[in-house]
């Protein structure tokens, strides 16, 4: 096993504080760079032993998110509570039960792998001399030998920053873009590491990542976030069920469109980007084209799709509006 197991066990007899089935509560929380405010009422939870993937543009919120969470910013507005605890005192003692990845921070440039973990386990007053050599081969380094970080690939740079962030047996993992980097074999590796590290010790996990076919793989809930706001919280089996199949049609009386599916269907939310108009839920496609016909409402297009996971995340974050 990759982790230190004693020291896991330990640091959830000990505690560091009760068990509780939140993991982390976001609410209202806010930050602000002068003028560009970057996080805006955010309201996020994270429940014990899920695994959140946590998506968004570049410059979403996603870094700014995790390090309000890991102790590296504070809110303007808003507060945290991690493991039942939102006080100054409970919050420095909640973190340590914190494992981060984050642009290999803790990672000294001119030493070797062995020589880095030694270090982390110092800092993490672990003593443990076995734990090194099994973390190395875990995460796949067992070749490199005396060669120094600053030569690392990225992929390999990557691999001895989650082992070191697993060092301690971390109940809550935030890792911000694990994989960028990774080979395919690489990605493989450190999904299955990942999901033992979820399915043995219930590691609680936020997981950052542009690599949405990898998210899909690995996650059991999404966070969906853009321009520093939360655009949907859902489960992996709810949003399976909102890539399915779906009505796109191009209409000039979009008012109209809305009008009637508000009246005959009772729905109330639609995809609306100009005259365009997805409807995801529920409704006969044929027994509706017949309806909009009736009603002389002019459709220019018409037709059934299957969305993809990528479509969504893109329809959620992109342009448009729900009516």
């Amino acid at each position: 096993m990759l982790i230190c197991e004693v020291c896991y066990k330990k640091k959830i007899e000990k505690g560091g504080g009760k068990m509780v089935d939140t993991v982390v509560k976001v609410s209202n929380l806010t930050k602000s760079y002068g003028k560009n405010k970057v996080l805006s009422g955010v309201n996020i939870t994270l429940e014990r032993g899920k695994i959140y993937g946590f998506i968004g543009q570049n410059g979403a919120g996603k870094t700014t998110m995790i390090n309000h969470i890991n102790g590296l910013l504070f809110p303007d507005e808003g507060t945290i509570e991690l493991f039942g605890s939102s006080d100054k005192k409970g919050l420095v003692q909640a973190r340590t039960r914190i494992g981060t990845v984050s642009e290999h921070a803790g990672l000294h440039a001119n030493y070797n792998a062995r020589e880095n973990i030694k270090l982390n386990m110092k800092l993490r007053g672990i003593d443990n001399d076995e734990l090194v050599q099994r973390t190395i081969n875990n995460v796949g380094l067992s070749g490199v030998g005396p060669r120094k970080f600053r030569n690392y690939s990225m992929g390999m740079k990557q691999r001895l920053a989650i082992g070191c962030a697993m060092l301690s047996g971390p109940e809550l993992l935030l890792l911000d873009e694990p994989i960028n980097g990774l080979d395919p074999v690489g990605i493989v590796e450190i999904r299955n590491l990942l999901k033992q590290l979820n399915k043995r010790f219930g590691v609680t996990m936020l997981i950052s990542s542009h690599i949405l076919t990898e998210l899909h793989e690995l996650a059991t809930d999404y966070i969906i976030i853009d321009h520093g706001c939360i655009k949907d919280c859902i489960s992996a089996q709810q949003l399976d069920a909102r890539c399915g199949r779906r009505i796109k049609l191009k209409t000039n009386d979009v008012q109209k469109v809305l009008s009637i599916l508000a009246e005959r269907y009772n729905i109330t939310q639609v995809f609306v980007n100009g005259p365009e108009m997805v409807i995801d839920r529920p409704v006969d496609p044929d027994e509706f084209a017949w309806v909009l016909y009736n009603e002389r409402v002019f459709v220019a297009e018409y037709h059934m799709e299957e969305e993809s996971l990528e479509n969504y995340f893109i329809r959620m974050i992109g342009g448009g509006s729900h009516a």
